[in-house]
C-alpha cells in the first residue's frame, strides 16, 4: 500500500495513509480551490502518472520545481522513492531518509509496482490499469458518454481492449489485433510508396481508362499478328519459287560438271598413252 507522501511545498508537509479507506476532505464550509484535486493528482503522480506536471500549469507556474517523496509498503517492507517535477521519465530509489541511492526509468518503476501488487495480467501496463479509472478534475477524462477514456477523445477500441485485458479475456482477440496492426502497417507502407511514386497510385477512373487502353492494345496486337501471318505466307511462296530456280541452275551445273569431268578423264588417258608410246 501507499504509506506516505512528503513534500516541502505542502501546507501539511507529510501525509500518512491508513490501511483502510482514505478520504480527501475540504474544510467545514465546503470551500473550493483548496487543493483536493491537486492532491489527488499528486497521488496519481506517485503511481506513475504525468498529468500533475503536464496538466497542472498553475501549480507549476506558482510553485515551480519541487520534489515529491513517497513510501510504499509491500510484504511489510518499506520502499522509498522520490520524483522530481523537472524529470518526468525518471524515478529515484532512496534510503529511509530519502537520500537518493539510484535512479530507474518511469517504465521500470511502473513494472515494480505491477509486480509488487501481484498483477500478472499480460498485454496491459500498470498505468493502463490505474490511470484509466482515476476521475480527477484536470485530467480531461470526465466525459460521461465515454467513461473509460484515459485521455480526451481516445481511440474507440482502446478502452474496450483495456477492460478485456483487465479481466483476462483479451487473448481471444489478441491474434486478430496483431494481424490488424500488421495489415495497417502494410497499408501505411503502401500509401507512402504511392506518395513518393515508388508504386503507381491508381483510382477507379484511372483503372477504367487503363482497362480500355489495354483492350485496344490487345486488339492492335492481334491485328499485327494477323498481318504478319499473311506477309509470312507471301514470303514463303516467294522463297519456294526461288528455291525451284536454284535447283534448276544446280541441276544444269551438275550436268556440265559431269560432262567436263568425262572430257578431262578422256584427255588425261590419251595423254598417258601417248607418253608411254614415246618411251
Amino acid at each position: 500500500m501507499l504509506f506516505e507522501i512528503i513534500c516541502d511545498q505542502f501546507k501539511q508537509k507529510r501525509v500518512e495513509f491508513l490501511p483502510t479507506l482514505n478520504t480527501v476532505l475540504g474544510d467545514d464550509f465546503g470551500s473550493n480551490s483548496i487543493g483536493k484535486s491537486t492532491f489527488l493528482m499528486i497521488i496519481d503522480f506517485v503511481f506513475g502518472g504525468k498529468d500533475y506536471i503536464l496538466k497542472s500549469a498553475e501549480i507549476q507556474r506558482h510553485v515551480g520545481k519541487h520534489t515529491i517523496k513517497f513510501c510504499f509498503i509491500f510484504q511489510e517492507k518499506r520502499y522509498y522513492f522520490l520524483r522530481d517535477t523537472e524529470d518526468l521519465e525518471m524515478v529515484s530509489e532512496c534510503d529511509e531518509s530519502y537520500n537518493v541511492v539510484s535512479k530507474i526509468s518511469l517504465s521500470q518503476y511502473c513494472e515494480f509496482l505491477k509486480h509488487n501488487y501481484n498483477i500478472h495480467l499480460p498485454n496491459i501496463s500498470f498505468r493502463d490499469i490505474v490511470g484509466r479509472y482515476s476521475r480527477i478534475y484536470g485530467k480531461e477524462n470526465l466525459n460521461e458518454k465515454r467513461p473509460l477514456d484515459v485521455v480526451y477523445n481516445e481511440a474507440a477500441g482502446a478502452p474496450i481492449n483495456a477492460v478485456l485485458k483487465l479481466f483476462g479475456l483479451f487473448s481471444v482477440i489478441s491474434e486478430l489485433e496483431d494481424l490488424l496492426k500488421q495489415r495497417e502497417t502494410e497499408l501505411s507502407a503502401y500509401k507512402n510508396a504511392q506518395k513518393y511514386n515508388f508504386v503507381s497510385s491508381i483510382g477507379k477512373r484511372k483503372y477504367n481508362e487503363n482497362l480500355k487502353e489495354l483492350t485496344q492494345l490487345v486488339e492492335t496486337k492481334d491485328q499485327i499478328s494477323k498481318d504478319l501471318d499473311n506477309n509470312l505466307l507471301d514470303i514463303d511462296s516467294e522463297k519456294a519459287e526461288e528455291v525451284i530456280k536454284l535447283k534448276q541452275r544446280l541441276s544444269i551445273a551438275k550436268r556440265k560438271r559431269s560432262k567436263y569431268y568425262s572430257q578431262y578423264i578422256t584427255i588425261d588417258s590419251t595423254f598417258a598413252e601417248s607418253k608411254w608410246s614415246l618411251q
